[in-house]
């Protein structure tokens, strides 16, 4: 029995080894398959950005290690950009008055900058703040605020929480649309107005 298990686990290792080497010479391959290559190592990159939607990216890569970028960005185009003027980002030291004290129901957003679904979920928010004086939005960054996360047992982001009178009333989690939040907000609003 023990001599299949050394077999077995010899084989593992020549596969694991193989495969490393396998991917190490793809990569390579794929590095240098699309840019221009040469021995000095320099990457310029020149990026022209146009809020309307236009990108063009030049690059010009080298292996010895340097990396020059610039970017210019033109804002003349016509943009739909909604500012974030009505969400408040929290802290441990300012989340028991903007959260816990608020006389309004409040949405916290627990996210991360790394957090794509994250990122998709900030437009959305942004809108319902614009859009909805009643809902308190506050956003909290997990990275930054380790404590909050763990004590309302943050394990997944995004994380919405509807907290109302300093407890939590209703948890949302992952990417949800717009007319998910609206229709919670409405019944946590709804249970209220038949508690008075």
């Amino acid at each position: 029995m023990k001599k299949w298990a050394i077999v077995v686990l010899i084989i593992l290792f020549i596969g694991i080894m193989f495969g490393a080497k396998f991917l190490s010479e793809n990569q390579t391959k794929y590095i240098a398959s699309d840019n221009d290559t040469n021995t000095n190592d320099d990457v310029n990159i020149d990026t022209d950005t146009d809020i309307s939607g236009d990108a063009n990216i030049v690059e010009d890569t080298d292996i010895s290690g340097d990396i020059n970028i610039t970017e210019d960005i033109d804002t003349s185009g016509d943009a739909n950009v909604v500012k974030d003027t009505n969400i408040i980002h929290a802290s441990s030291d300012t989340f028991e008055t903007e959260v816990l004290k608020s006389n309004k129901i409040v949405l916290v957003d627990f996210y991360a900058d790394w957090c794509g679904p994250c990122k998709d979920l900030a437009p959305i928010l942004e809108e319902i703040s614009t859009e909805n004086t009643e809902l308190k939005i506050v956003k909290v960054n997990t990275d930054e605020e380790n404590e909050l996360s763990y004590k309302y047992r943050v394990r997944y982001l995004p994380t919405l929480l509807f907290i109302k009178d300093g407890n939590e009333i209703e948890r949302l989690v992952g990417l949800v649309d717009k007319e998910t939040i609206n229709s919670t907000f409405e019944n946590i609003k709804s249970l209220d107005a038949t508690t008075d």
